[in-house]
Order: C-alpha cells, then sequence, then structure tokens
C-alpha cells in the first residue's frame, strides 16, 4: 500500500504487523489490563513532580510499574514478531498528557532523531544537538527504519481532547524537511487515533503525526517507549537512563 489519498483509507484484516507495515501505524486494543493502567497512574501521581506532570524524559528510575509494561509478553511478542528478531532494546522512554493547564497543538512532524551517549562522527548522521544536556542527532534511513514507537494509552484518547492524528502510508516517502511535508499535509488524508485506556499504539518514528489543541481537555496520559533492533555503527551507543 502506498501513501493514501483523501479519498481512500481502506486497513483490511487484523494483521497488526501488515497493517504497520503499510500504513505505518496499527493500533492493538486492550492490550494492557486496567489494573496494570490504574497502577501506573497512582504511581505518576505520586512520584511524579507536578512539574513534570506534563511531560518528563527517563521514567525508568521514577515509575517502577513500567516494567510491568515494558516486559509485557504481549508487547514482546509484537516486537519480535515486527523485527523478526529477538534482538531490539528499549531506547526511549517518555511521559506526556495534555490538559486544560497544558493544552498544547503539535505541528505535522516526524520524529527523526535520537539520544546517544557522545558525538562521535560518522557518515550519514548529521544535525547534531544537545537537548536538555544529552546528545542528540538525526540518524539515516536504515537507523530510523529499525525503530519502532509504543504509545501505551492511559486514558482516553479523542479529537475532542487532542487524540494523535496520522496521514497514513507517510513512512514510506523517506525522511522529510518541513518544506516537502508542507504539501503532503494539505493534499493527503490525516485520521485521528481514537483509543481507550489499556491500547497500545505502534508506530513507525516516521509517521508523519501531530495533534490539535483539545477543545474539551482531559486527561490524555500516555507512555512513549521507542525499541531499535540492530546496532549503531561507529561505536555509537544509545542513551537510555
Amino acid at each position: 500500500m502506498t501513501v493514501v489519498s483523501k479519498n481512500c483509507l481502506i486497513i483490511k484484516g487484523d494483521n497488526k504487523k501488515k497493517e504497520l507495515k503499510e500504513n505505518g501505524y496499527a493500533i492493538a486494543r486492550q492490550l494492557i489490563g486496567s489494573q496494570e493502567i490504574e497502577r501506573l497512574k497512582d504511581e505518576i501521581a505520586q512520584n511524579l513532580p507536578l512539574s513534570s506532570t506534563h511531560g518528563t524524559r527517563n521514567l525508568s528510575n521514577k515509575l517502577k510499574s513500567l516494567d510491568e509494561i515494558v516486559n509485557s509478553s504481549c508487547i514482546n511478542k509484537f516486537l519480535s514478531t515486527y523485527f523478526e528478531s529477538q534482538n531490539f532494546q528499549l531506547v526511549r522512554m517518555l511521559y506526556f498528557n495534555k490538559t486544560k493547564q497544558a493544552n498544547w497543538g503539535v505541528p505535522w512532524h516526524q520524529d527523526k532523531t535520537i539520544a546517544v551517549r557522545e558525538r562521535i562522527e560518522f557518515t550519514g548522521f548529521t544535525a547534531w544537538s544537545i537537548k536538555q544536556g544529552v546528545v542528540h542527532v538525526q540518524p539515516p534511513l536504515e537507523v530510523m527504519k529499525n525503530i519502532l514507537t509504543v504509545r501505551v494509552h492511559l486514558d482516553a484518547a479523542t479529537e475532542e481532547n487532542g487524540a494523535l492524528r496520522v496521514i497514513p502510508g507517510s513512512h514510506q516517502l523517506g525522511i522529510l524537511t518541513q518544506s516537502q511535508i508542507e504539501p503532503i499535509k494539505n493534499n493527503l488524508v490525516s485520521i485521528a487515533c481514537r483509543v481507550n485506556a489499556g491500547d497500545v499504539t505502534f508506530m513507525s518514528p516516521l509517521l508523519l503525526h501531530s495533534s490539535r489543541k483539545a477543545t474539551k481537555p482531559s486527561d490524555r496520559r500516555t507512555i512513549h517507549l521507542e525499541y531499535f533492533s540492530g546496532l549503531l555503527p561507529n561505536h555509537l551507543i544509545f542513551y537510555y537512563k
């Protein structure tokens, strides 16, 4: 399946791997149990400072209940099927929430950078930067194709509270500049990913995605995980904490 035109959007069957490969995303319904979700919500309320409750990084030392989700047999079985290998690792873990106090819109974009321990120049690795004291870089397409984002939804997300929007098939267009994104977002169909608590969205980081400001703000808590299969070249190592 190529990029979807505005008059056609068909996702056939229940094969999540096929959906993901073709469309750039797939939603698995009720993959995480309600008890695990509630336990994680409680831990967020108890352990994240108020300044971090709209978004924070490096969760592994802050939310111990995340181990249950990271080690979920359902998620790991899907990852091994998707990557066709057991050789994958968790390389990023984020949390964010959209509320009345933090109601932002996110423009159309791809997730194109990775966090690494140190800057080691290598062909194809560009746009080096420092974010919150951590080295970031844009790797080549071959690396990005081996990254999969897993979004665990702790609350329902609808168009009213700013659900994720995606352009199906856009991950097949490679790494895009902002000027290339503009005509794509104007001419291709976009979809609001409506989910419930416990649903999990698997997506390519190169899938064009955005979110609008909520018209009726409510908690939209999301755990954002990124997995990578393989090894980075030239002794580059992911920064993960």
